[in-house]
Parts: structure tokens; sequence; C-alpha cells
């Protein structure tokens, strides 16, 4: 069960940069932002397309609580209308701390990640108190795509992502110029927190992103996925992957690397169906969520030596 934080334990910085980032007139509009709603029209216009969104914080709010992340002009219009019955039946503070609590951040295996304190634990193994500025900027930069801008799977795109924010706040003065800079040029750390790794971490992202790219984002309540996965097989190709890596430093020294570990893959297949009973994507997913086996892109060669290396180290 998540644990709800009220918004006075959590941290001003992080809540001045969510509204910075997200709706800076929060607490001057009715629940609906006039001036957010022209801004995004005119950028969608200008651009032939959907690329700027003109929700406020309590229309995020009431999307999250009441409607499915469907973009339709029928649920836009009640998703306004709901914003603006909360805005009448609750403070300001009420609508800002349920959205803290509840705003959509991301996946951590099968888990889906609701509120800035579950973010900075699962993609940090932090408590609030504890992000740096960094952090909290990633963590804001979220909201606009939750698994587009993932730490833990994207890491390019999760610093740029976190760049913009944190150069807003230096534009609103929130940040002075030494700290950007000096925040700018830190590298993404994010480590999933133990609990959310599976023996099998990354088939499970490879099937996470099947299921966002057919639309079901978040994954709803009581949500049941059939795989194809195979446990012991799975076991045996993890093991075989260590010990072929292993064995291969040790006959060949100068490819183990000083900073970074030689990398590998394994994927299994069922010969009569095609099926994947197996997926490794590297050597350690908590140092590295990049998937090798999925994400990748090598000539057909490459291929081909690394399943021939991968089976002579494993001693098949």
């Amino acid at each position: 069960m998540r644990e709800w934080i009220p918004l006075a334990q959590i941290p001003p910085r992080i809540i001045e940069t969510v509204l910075t980032i997200e709706d800076h007139r929060f607490y001057s509009h009715f629940g609906i932002d006039p001036v957010a709603v022209g801004r995004a029209l005119w950028t969608n216009f200008t651009k032939g397309g959907v690329v700027q969104g003109g929700s406020t914080i309590t229309q995020q709010l009431a999307k999250n609580l009441f409607y499915s992340p469907q973009r339709t002009m029928g649920r836009k219009f009640k998703e306004a209308l709901a914003a603006l019955v909360l805005e009448v039946k609750y403070t300001k503070q009420n609508i800002l701390e349920s959205y803290l609590n509840e705003i959509y951040l991301g996946q951590a295996g099968f888990v889906s990640i609701y509120g800035v304190s579950e973010a900075a634990h699962r993609y940090f193994g932090k408590t609030l108190q504890k992000l740096t500025v960094e952090e909290i900027a990633m963590i804001a930069g979220l909201i606009k795509g939750p698994n587009s801008y993932a730490p833990t799977k994207h890491p390019e795109l999760a610093k740029q992502r976190r760049d913009v924010v944190l150069r807003r706040l230096r534009e609103t003065g929130l940040l002075t110029e030494e700290a950007w800079n000096r925040s700018v040029h830190e590298p993404v750390r994010a480590t999933p927190s133990e609990d959310v790794l599976t023996d099998a971490p990354y088939f499970v992202d490879a099937v996470l992103r099947q299921v966002e790219e057919a639309g079901v984002v978040p994954l709803p309540e009581g949500l049941r996925i059939d795989s194809t996965l195979d446990p012991m097989i799975q076991q045996a190709a993890t093991e075989s992957l260590e010990k072929g890596l292993a064995k291969l430093e040790a006959t060949h020294p100068h490819l183990k690397g000083p900073l970074e570990p030689m990398q590998g893959a394994v994927v299994v297949l069922d010969p009569k169906t095609g099926s994947v009973l197996a997926l490794v994507g590297g050597r350690d997913y908590r140092r590295s969520q990049f998937n090798r086996a999925v994400q990748a892109q090598r000539q057909p060669g490459s291929l081909q030596t690394l399943r021939l290396s991968c089976g002579a180290g494993s001693g098949s």
C-alpha cells in the first residue's frame, strides 16, 4: 500500500519544481488556465500536431482520478468540468497534496509508480528529504512522459528532460547560475531498489514495453499478463551468461575493462513456436538497464559471433 505524504512533509523544493514545470499559475487560476490553453492551441497549430498540452494540475488530477489517458475532445471536456468541481469543493492545498501523491510516474516491473515519494524510493532508493536538486528535477520531468523519460530505462532521454526542468528553474530564479551549471553536468544516477527487481527484469521490461505500445498505460489494477517465460530456463540463461563472460575475461584478461565490465545478452526461443522462453539483456540489471538483447543494433555477423561466444563461454 502506498504511503500518503501530507503536503507539509513534502520538501518545498519539490513543490516549487513541480509547480514551475507543470502549472506555475496554479494558485491564481480556477482549475482551467485560459492562458495555457491558448498557448497550447497556438503551438499545436503552428507545429501541425499535438506537441503541447494546456492542462492544469487540477485537470491532471481529475484525469488520474476519474478518466482514462485516451485523448479525445469529449474526455478533455469532462476533465475540465471535473477540475472546476474539484476547485469548488477542495482547497488548493488539498488538490496539490492529492496530485503529488497520485500522479503516475512510471513502472517498476509490474508495479505502477504513483506519487513523488514512491518515485524517489523506486528510482533512487531515497526519501523525499534526501533527494538532490538533479533528482527532484528528474522526477518533475517524468510527469510529461513517465515511461519515455524513466531514468532506469532511458537515461539519455531522462537527462535531456531533467536539464529542461533545471533550465526552467534557472530562468525563474529558483536555481542560481552556479547551481545550474553544476547540476546539468551531473550524470544520471538511478538505481532500482531491491524490492523492484525480479528474477527476469529484462524480460519484464520487454513485456511492459509491448504493453505500453499497445496503449495500456498505466497498468490497471488486477491486470494479468500471461507470458512465455520459463523460470528454469531463465535462471539457466542468467547463470550461463555470468559464467561465460567471467570465463572469457579469465582467459583473455584484456577484455576486462577497468571501469565497465564486459557485457553480453541471451535470448532462448522455442524452436517450434518462436516463443521467448528466456531473455537476459545484460550482466547486471542494477548497474545497467539497457537491454542488449532487444535494444542494441548489431550486424547479423556480430549477432552470430555473440551467440557462439556465449555458447562457448557457458560450456554448452
